[in-house]
């Protein structure tokens, strides 16, 4: 089993999640904790979204991004389901696909961030 790590002080961490359903539904949600654990605030909802995993990854990041960006926190750690696709936006690889908006956004709204 694998154990949650804190983020560094004074950052917090947002944990983000897809669940596939046995009919083809998916779920995706984050939570967002301080550095010693304490809850902070959660999101979670149903996504019709899921034409591949790829798009329920970016789905996920974009939401996870508005609803930490919403609670006004900048100084972020990201850990889930999302994480290569964070790494690969902060490498500014490019991206040309049916997901380019979503993904042009995520790397607007990442800006605001500190980390």
């Amino acid at each position: 089993m694998v154990q949650w790590q804190p983020p560094n002080k004074p950052k917090v961490k947002l944990n983000s999640n897809v669940d596939w359903n046995d009919n083809g539904g998916v779920g995706i949600g984050g939570i967002l904790r301080n550095h010693n654990g304490q809850f902070i605030a959660v999101w979670a909802r149903p996504t019709r979204e899921a034409l591949s995993a790829e798009m329920v990854e970016i789905v996920v990041g974009r939401q996870g991004l508005l609803s930490v960006k919403g609670w006004c926190y900048e100084d972020v750690q990201v850990k889930g389901d999302t994480q290569s696709l964070f790494n690969s936006l902060k490498n500014q690889r490019s991206y040309r696909s049916y997901m380019g908006t979503l993904l042009a956004d995520i790397v607007s709204m990442s800006r605001d961030f500190k980390s």
